[in-house]
């Protein structure tokens, strides 16, 4: 049970609170994305220029840049229609979801007590709530959010998702999957996919996660799902074909960190490829937004190789990241002990080779 738990928790951190909400940039997370040529761009700069009471331009020339990633544009955007339209929601919660992605919790939290006392009832408030709950680690409110949400819209997956969230907060992560199926029940996308896959490895269970893997397959047979294949075959022990998917997943997605970590782990189980682990897991630590279980991992392997003064630097520097995350905590007591323990067996011996030296010949010794 220790085991499971040291698991989950390295998984939940590794995860992070990185999924979108609001309902307006869910619309296009695979790919089904509004016209963005400069033309229509123009278009929209003029009409909101001509009309500037006109929400919908506003919401859809920032849901153009939210969908080519240029969100400093989207949000001058949507602060722009905040100053036309004080009390429009849709502009508000478009507005409150950029501040959401960038966890910018100040303006949100104002956002968020505006938008309540015009409509606490809106959906995209709910959803946003949850998200905003989900950023500040209290699991009552993201439950409480995403529950109501769902009380408005049962048939929407990504209430469901917001409650599985919350769900894995409070480590919760059995019936955590089963939202995560719900939501995969309703709307079979990436991210619902993927989310009860990985709870699925986390809980020891490749099987459920392969069956998970054929299901989104078969319904999206133009995706290519190339980190899930590379961690299945990585978690039932066929590292060389993981590590070949994985490498191969990598040329084509080279800003995902989870290849790194995953290569890393696949590298890790290796003997003789500790430089090769250090160096994707260096990668991973590097380009994540949520490095912690990167530190972790990369202490074991430098406690591995019997690397025991580097391996403690770096689960110091993932508590000076975050003091209260448990794994590093627990693998820092781990290795302290064992430093401790090997000190008092070296000594031992150290002892006993000045007290052999000492010894008088042809003595005997009654130990």
């Amino acid at each position: 049970m220790r085991e499971f738990s040291y698991t989950f928790m390295v998984f939940f951190a590794f995860l992070g609170c990185s999924s979108k909400y609001g309902q307006h940039e869910l619309e296009y997370m695979d790919g089904q994305r509004i016209p963005s040529d400069e033309v229509y761009v123009q278009f929209l700069i003029e009409q909101i220029d001509q009309h500037p009471k006109k929400a919908q331009n506003y919401i859809k020339l920032a849901d153009i840049y939210t969908s080519e990633n240029k969100n400093s544009e989207a949000l001058d955007v949507l602060e722009k229609g905040k100053r036309a339209l004080p009390n429009d929601i849709d502009v508000l919660v478009g507005l409150s979801n950029i501040y959401l992605q960038q966890k910018n919790i100040e303006p949100l939290s104002n956002l968020l007590n505006r938008i309540k006392n015009i409509d606490s009832n809106n959906v995209g408030f709910l959803k946003l709530s949850s998200g905003y709950a989900l950023l500040q680690h209290d699991y009552a409110n993201a439950l409480f959010f995403a529950n109501r949400a769902i009380l408005i819209n049962p048939y929407d997956d990504e209430n469901l998702y917001l409650r599985g969230e919350a769900q894995l907060l409070h480590r919760d992560s059995v019936t955590a999957l089963i939202s995560f199926e719900e939501a995969m029940d309703l709307n079979n996308i990436y991210r619902n996919f993927s989310m009860a896959f990985d709870v699925a490895i986390a809980l020891n269970d490749p099987e459920k996660a392969k069956n998970y893997l054929d299901e989104f397959v078969a319904k999206n047979p133009t995706k290519d799902p190339c980190y899930e294949w590379g961690t299945y075959y990585n978690n039932i022990g066929a590292t060389d074909t993981s590590k070949m998917i994985l490498l191969k997943c990598l040329e084509k997605n080279t800003n995902e960190p989870r290849i790194n970590f995953e290569l890393a782990k696949n590298y890790n189980r290796r003997s003789n490829s500790s430089d090769s682990a250090i160096y994707y897991i260096d990668k991973f630590i590097a380009g994540s937004k949520e490095p912690l279980a990167g530190y972790v991992l990369k202490a074991k392997i430098l406690d591995k190789d019997k690397n025991y003064a580097e391996a403690i630097k770096v689960y110091d520097a993932a508590l000076e990241i975050d003091s209260t995350f448990l794994p590093a905590q627990q693998g820092l007591k781990k290795l302290e002990g064992k430093v401790a323990y090997l000190r008092v067996v070296r000594r031992k011996a150290s002892v006993r080779q000045e007290t052999e030296a000492l010894k008088p010949l042809k003595t005997k010794e009654i130990d």
